[in-house]
Formats: C-alpha cells, structure tokens, sequence
C-alpha cells in the first residue's frame, strides 16, 4: 500500500490548496 507520509503530503497539500482558494 501506498506509504502514511505520501497520504499526508496529499491532505496537506489538498487543504493548502483550498487554504490558497479562501483566503483569495
């Protein structure tokens, strides 16, 4: 299976994401 550091690289980077979206 896939490692837990890549699945919480991928929900930081999703939250970011939406983070960026908000705040603009």
């Amino acid at each position: 299976g896939s490692p837990p550091n890549a699945m919480s690289a991928l929900c930081e980077a999703t939250r970011a994401d939406k983070a960026g979206h908000q705040d603009q």
